[in-house]
């Protein structure tokens, strides 16, 4: 059995007056600052270890020393701070060299951050010693994994006040423990402390972020709705007053029950202005372009991030992507890949599983045409356990679980923007040999929302083989 849709994706179209657009050109200056504004803010989310510049479809991608230099140029026009949604590191890139790049992140003027669902990688003790290390705080305030709820920031314009809050399914799909009963009262105590000790803006800093997808045609905007992050705000918002959100990858601007708001791209593609006014009150700015700055001194994560760059595995005669009517579809050649490797009779790829850039023009993985690096298959495949898994399917299941992503993968499906693992509006990768198939490939990390998916513990066999060989096998043929 396949689990349902809450409603027909046909019953569920969008509703326009929810759609905004993100520009797919992104400036390349930071704005001037609004009239009266006391204390520029830089906002971040899913840097996911960019501590080095990498390929994209739009050229190179900037980096978190990027966003470091940015931050320069703001602090010589007066008080300025770098604040960050969450997911500092992913638990993958660890796989080049055996650790995270916690420690390239812990020297940055980074003034706070949130708890991201990749922060937890290596579980919640692991992060709390992690954090201990760091210059800056990592803040959790509706759960409790070991780690403070707010921080006052003292600034020469007057104290800031940070909350941070994680996605409110983060025991889903991470380490942590579930949302307890007093979640809101939790939240709420961290803000009125931030009152008492004087805060004269108090922001959040939330693990979670707008719907959004890109259209058919690469050179338009990526359009976003904000309805299901409303809904998350909503206990909230109007308690702080700025929410800085993130998770989904994409950049947004808007507000939240009259708050203004916005994120970031991921992965240092793009920082979010916003200035805090004198005496109250904030103004968000588009996105700003992060440069592409390389790391001031060679560290081990860098060293083993660019020599992986430098390792040719393969070469692509084709340019693959994540995005829609994609002529050389991304997800369907590691369904390919895997499904070829392992003989079994289909295989399946969840759109979500990919992610290698920020969407800044609608294209959230891609493989570019010519050689194939090591560091690519990574970028691929950036978690440490990639084996491949046959599972046993029941007559006319493999089907039904096709239908069942991608009826809630598509956008207009505005009922589904609520499931935690449907922030890829795509198709799955799918590769069959036969019409119904009993065997299907999978990556193992994918066992637990897919079992989810078809309402039972299925059987399932390990194929002896990891995904990132199976690529390789492809681009070596």
């Amino acid at each position: 059995m396949i689990a349902t849709p809450g409603r027909s994706v046909l019953a569920a179209r969008t509703n326009a007056s929810s759609i905004t657009t993100t520009p797919s050109q992104l400036a390349d200056d930071l704005p001037e600052r609004a009239p009266g504004t006391a204390i520029r803010l830089l906002a971040t989310g899913d840097l996911l270890g960019t501590i080095i510049p990498l390929p994209a479809t739009y050229g190179i991608g900037g980096s978190v020393h990027g966003v470091a230099q940015l931050l320069d140029q703001e602090r010589e026009r007066g008080a300025a701070l770098w604040l960050d949604s969450g997911d500092l590191t992913v638990g993958g890139r660890l796989s080049l060299w055996g650790g995270n790049t916690l420690d390239d992140i812990a020297s940055l003027p980074i003034a706070a951050s949130a708890v991201g669902n990749h922060d937890l990688d290596e579980g919640t003790a692991n992060l709390a010693q992690s954090a201990a290390q760091l210059s800056f705080p990592v803040l959790c305030s509706d759960r409790e994994i070991g780690l403070p709820g707010h921080a006052v920031i003292e600034t020469e314009a007057g104290a800031v006040g940070v909350v941070g809050i994680t996605h409110p399914k983060l025991e889903a799909f991470s380490s942590a423990p579930g949302l307890p009963s007093d979640w809101l009262d939790r939240i709420h105590s961290n803000i009125e402390a931030l009152r008492q000790a004087g805060a004269r803006w108090i922001l959040a800093l939330l693990h979670d972020g707008v719907t959004w997808w890109p259209f058919a045609d690469s050179f338009r905007p990526i359009q976003s709705r904000s309805n299901y992050l409303e809904r998350v705000c909503a206990p909230w918002a109007r308690s702080v007053d700025v929410v800085l959100s993130g998770h989904t990858l994409a950049a947004w601007t808007g507000s939240l029950h009259g708050v203004p708001a916005g994120q970031a791209h991921a992965m240092a593609g793009s920082v979010l202005p916003v200035d805090l006014l004198e005496p109250g009150g904030a103004v968000v700015h588009s996105p700003v372009r992060v440069p592409s700055v390389q790391p001031p001194r060679p560290t081990p994560a860098s060293i083993a991030i660019q020599a992986a760059g430098r390792k040719v595995v393969g070469h692509s005669a084709k340019t693959w992507l994540s995005r829609p009517h994609a002529q050389h579809y991304l997800p369907t050649l590691l369904a390919d890949a895997i499904r070829s490797a392992t003989k079994a009779d289909a295989a399946f790829v969840p759109s979500s599983q990919l992610f290698t850039q920020a969407p800044i023009d609608g294209t959230v993985a891609a493989l570019l045409e010519g050689p194939v690096t090591e560091l690519d298959i990574h970028r691929l495949l950036p978690f440490p356990a990639n084996d491949i898994l046959i599972v046993e399917l029941l007559p006319g299941e493999f089907q039904r679980l096709v239908s069942y992503h991608d009826e809630n993968a598509d956008p207009a499906n505005t009922d589904a923007d609520i499931l935690w693992w449907n922030w890829a509006r795509l198709p799955a990768g799918v590769s069959r040999k036969v019409v119904d198939p009993t065997t299907v490939a999978i990556n193992s990390f994918f066992l637990p929302l897919f079992a989810s998916w078809l309402q039972r513990d299925p059987t399932t066999h390990n194929a002896g083989i990891d995904a990132r060989q199976a690529i390789v096998e492809i681009f070596q043929r």
